[in-house]
């Protein structure tokens, strides 16, 4: 068979055949006397869209069109984008008749058909290369596709096996199987057969195996109109046998119905067999003459493609043996069955030496299970740049290799040998090679640069040139000869906030005035802000006029950086050392006051007056003492017990405490991720970020507004760091505190982490709250930033590492009203108040003290009452002796003696981790009267 070719204009009617038509409304309501039938928009040859009156047409309308006029029916067409909605609408009782529709037994419960309008049968389709697909047992594992609410895709489901790619109309079907992306098509044979025809596709589908089903498709009249679906019946039974039938039948299908239907065999057998046996005995004479002229033209016709044979071969031939890129040909062995003399000559060997030898016993590499693979799927493969060793010249060194294997494949669909071909492009690469090599070395010589040279030519004061070095693409991103296209270029780029100091700095250049060095920001072609140095020196002629400048421009965008991170170093390390500095004294004079104001409140009756004043000195006292763990926090010098916390829980359990904080003007939401974001923290200093932050955020919304806490996860890459100038590679936790509140300017938005920094009246904050949350997030090995404009908001993102570890389930705290007891408790303290009000608490709660004023003290008073003390109460910081040295020498002494150590100083000023190392017990001061006795009972009931 001759195949057409498969031009573009083939392709350009099949897309036009593919594309859907516009269905608009439907053409009419039903009206009295006339039926409504619903008909899908693109389903030829039986139903289509007449471009020119937009209205429907095919052979299913022509048929329906006959049988109503014969039956003294109207019928009114309402078009549907699918058949999926036709039959929706019929289900409905929106339409009442479709023209042309397929007998099967699921549709039987909603509809009723006539006698069959036509029969045909449902096939494969593949295409005419497919070699593997011989009838519908092969289609296991293959993709199908089908097309929705048709019989050949219900088929498919009963018999499984099949992948299958299921599609809404039979134009989107038939696409998917011409171009490859499904081995085969099971569809109704004549839409596809008209579908191949009119885009000359002929030669490239074909059917195999047996037909699947038969089917027969009538006119489907909706379920209870048994008068109108008679009168139909009755027509299409006389209608089919009509010279008209055959017409519109010839007409969409482009070929004339069967004729030997079983009606014209009924006929034929019942009055015509005489005079049938002798046509057909004349026939067959006839045959057999034509027969034997077809032969003899069959003949000529050989002998003519056996002699353009034998010239195609020598062409052939010729081209092989002479061609200056290497081929051989292969059997599916890989067994050598001829080569060229390129191929030969590529290893110096005669052509002789390979015929009968394998290639990869030659040739060892790993690009056996390549071509293995070629001959299994029959599909060619190209390699290219592929490196080779010739082990007969390892002199040679690497080479580098293009080649081709292509499969050719008998009548019988098996790959009959190989066709291999190669192109040294050893060359090519090395200068490839050589050219990226050169080009990283010079990329990495302009990243290492930061410094360059300009020149601005000058007349009569004027700036008329300027000539920028090649170095100034690593520092602003534009090239010289962007410069040159526009004089205005660098004013443009310099940062809007210093370009007035920089105008101001080139008019005294301008001028003939020596200037200093100017430190300026630019914004860089990528958009991003970098720092530049600025050096101008004028040069002048004669008369000392300004004729030039040359300048030098250094980029100190990192410098910058250093000094920021430097100064915040300092500001946090200055923070630091005032909170360890008052730490102590004011936690003691905390610890005395939280004392004295518990036992009075014990001491109290429960209708006393008074009482309602000491709630709240206890309150405002566990304020002070908050404040300054959050110095101690901001510093990074408070003791933190980090664990695998889930960040949702964490935000789910302070939810309460923020509404309370923000108040009821300000809507509250939390949006929090679905999955588990696990991060190594320590949940009460998470708390106190965000309380700080909900804090921050309602006094920007005086008025009221929105605050949304949002969970989520974020990949920092190198991009990401390279932006932001901060930050190291890796997954992360996100949490975003947004508020609708006044917002703030760049300026005040570059001080809020700073200590002690506020925009507050005087008396209304600390400047601390935001300070807090950036020292608790660098203690936890993460980062935080903020987003606002004036009047649009604020937004905080805090980014706190991922971890794997698992979540630790946390007991619920069970309140218990502390236990005292009748012990003997060596109570070292060099405070004289918080000594008198532990020794108080200590007492009320039946326990004996002995005190001490420092750590010498209490080691002479444990030797003069060793017999009776059970536990030692010490100060980590005091005179002489400090806690821990006392501890060691009395443990010499008596080395189970219970000990619990307190201190107000920050943990890295009493090496908190030294005793929590050797599994020692320790409070931090201020403690209330409550958590000291239950700490004192627990380490004595150890």
């Amino acid at each position: 068979m001759n195949h057409k070719p498969f031009d573009i204009a083939s392709i350009f009617l099949l897309v036009m055949l593919t594309l859907p038509h516009q269905t608009g409304q439907a053409y009419a309501q039903q009206e009295r006397g006339e039926f409504l039938a619903g008909v899908p928009a693109n389903f030829p040859p039986h139903y289509s869209i007449d471009p020119q009156t937009n209205k429907p047409i095919g052979f299913a309308i022509d048929v329906m069109d006959e049988v109503a006029q014969r039956s003294g029916i109207k019928v009114r067409y309402v078009v549907y984008p699918t058949w999926a909605k036709a039959l929706e609408a019929m289900e409905k009782g929106e339409i009442v008749l479709i023209p042309n529709l397929g007998i099967i037994a699921e549709r039987a419960e909603q509809m009723d058909f006539t006698s069959s309008v036509e029969t045909y049968d449902i096939v494969i389709f593949v295409r005419k290369t497919t070699t593997d697909i011989k009838d519908i047992e092969d289609l296991k594992g293959k993709e199908v596709a089908v097309v929705e609410i048709n019989k050949g895709l219900f088929l498919m489901q009963e018999r499984g096996g099949s992948r299958l790619q299921i599609y809404a109309s039979q134009d989107e079907a038939f696409l998917s199987l011409i171009s490859g992306k499904s081995d085969a098509l099971v569809y109704p044979e004549p839409p596809i057969n008209l579908l191949l025809r009119k885009a000359g596709l002929e030669d490239r589908i074909k059917i195999v195996g047996k037909p699947l089903l038969e089917i027969k498709r009538g006119i489907a009249v909706r379920k209870g109109n048994q008068e109108l679906l008679k009168k139909l019946d009755d027509e299409v039974k006389t209608f089919i046998k009509t010279p008209r039938y055959e017409k519109i039948y010839a007409k969409w299908y482009g070929k004339p119905a069967p004729y030997w239907t079983a009606q014209r065999v009924a006929v034929f057998f019942g009055g015509g067999l005489a005079f049938a046996i002798v046509t057909l005995v004349v026939w067959r004479y006839l045959s057999l003459l034509r027969l034997n002229k077809e032969l003899q033209a069959a003949l000529t016709e050989r002998k003519r493609l056996e002699e353009a044979i034998k010239a195609q071969t020598k062409r052939f031939e010729t081209f092989f043996d002479n061609s200056i890129t290497p081929l051989a040909f292969l059997d599916k062995n890989f067994n050598f069955i001829r080569v060229n003399k390129a191929y030969a000559d590529a290893d110096k060997k005669e052509i002789s030496y390979f015929p009968g030898r394998n290639h990869f016993e030659l040739y060892p590499s790993d690009a056996k299970t390549i071509f293995e693979e070629v001959v299994r799927t029959k599909t060619a493969f190209q390699a290219f740049a592929m490196p080779f060793v010739y082990p007969d010249h390892p002199d040679w060194g690497v080479t580098f290799w293009d080649w081709t294997l292509v499969p050719i494949i008998d009548n019988k669909g098996e790959v009959e040998f190989l066709v291999f071909s190669l192109v040294n492009v050893t060359e090519r690469k090395r200068a490839e090679e050589s050219l990226r090599k050169s080009e990283e070395r010079y990329k990495r010589l302009l990243e290492s640069i930061t410094d360059y040279i300009y020149t601005v030519k000058v007349e009569h004061g004027c700036p008329v040139s300027t000539t920028h070095g090649i170095a100034c693409v690593t520092i602003t991103g534009y090239t010289p000869e962007e410069y040159e296209a526009d004089p205005h270029l660098w004013y443009q780029m310099v940062y809007e906030g210093d370009r007035e100091v920089a105008i101001e700095q080139a008019n005294k250049v301008l001028s003939g005035e020596a200037v200093k060095p100017l430190e300026h920001r630019i914004i860089h072609k990528d958009g991003s802000i970098r720092w530049v140095r600025n050096t101008p020196v004028p040069r002048y002629d004669e008369q000392g006029r300004v004729v030039a400048y040359d300048g030098l421009i250094t980029g100190i965008t990192e410098q910058k950086k250093l000094e920021a991170q430097l100064r915040q170093s300092q500001k946090m390390e200055a923070v630091g050392q005032i909170a360890g500095g008052i730490a102590h004294d004011f936690n003691n004079i905390l610890t005395a006051i939280i004392g004295y104001a518990s036992l009075l409140q014990m001491k109290m009756r429960e209708d006393d007056p008074l009482k309602v004043y000491i709630e709240p000195i206890i309150t405002s006292t566990e304020r002070a003492a908050n404040l300054t763990q959050g110095l101690l926090a901001f510093s990074r010098k408070q003791i933190s017990n980090p664990a695998p916390v889930n960040l949702n829980e964490i935000i789910k359990k302070v939810e309460k405490f923020l509404r309370r904080v923000i108040g009821e003007d300000i809507e509250f939401q939390a949006i929090l991720s679905d999955k588990d974001l696990t991060v190594i923290a320590d949940s009460g200093q998470i708390d106190q970020a965000l309380m700080n932050l909900a804090t921050n955020a309602r006094d920007a919304m005086p008025g009221g507004g929105s605050l949304t806490i949002e969970t989520g996860t974020m990949e920092i890459d190198e991009e990401y760091i390279k932006a932001h100038g901060y930050g190291k590679a890796g997954t992360y936790a996100l949490i975003s505190v947004t508020d609708s509140g006044v917002g703030m300017d760049e300026k005040t938005r570059e001080k809020i982490f700073e200590p002690f920094f506020t925009t507050k009246e005087v008396g209304k904050g600390t400047g601390l709250g935001l300070s807090i949350v950036y020292g608790i997030v660098k203690q936890h090995s993460g980062y935080v930033n903020c987003y606002s404009e004036p009047g649009k908001g604020t937004t905080f993102r805090i980014y706190l590492p991922l971890n794997e570890a698992a979540l630790k389930e946390v007991p619920p705290v069970e309140i218990i009203k502390p236990a005292g007891g009748t012990e003997t408790i060596l109570l070292a303290e060099d405070e004289e108040n918080v000594r008198d009000i532990t020794r108080l608490v200590l007492e009320e709660y039946g326990y004996k003290v002995i005190e001490a004023i420092d750590g010498e003290d209490a080691v002479n008073k444990f030797m003069e009452n060793r017999d009776r003390i059970d536990l030692l109460l010490l100060d980590v910081i005091m005179p002489k002796m400090s806690g821990k040295e006392a501890y060691d020498r009395i443990r010499k002494i008596m080395p189970d003696i219970k000990v619990l150590f307190s201190s107000g100083y920050p943990a890295d000023f009493i090496h908190r981790k030294e005793i929590d190392e050797q599994g020692l017990t320790f409070v931090a001061k201020p403690i209330s009267p409550t958590l000291l006795v239950k700490k004192v009972r627990e380490v004595l009931d150890k």
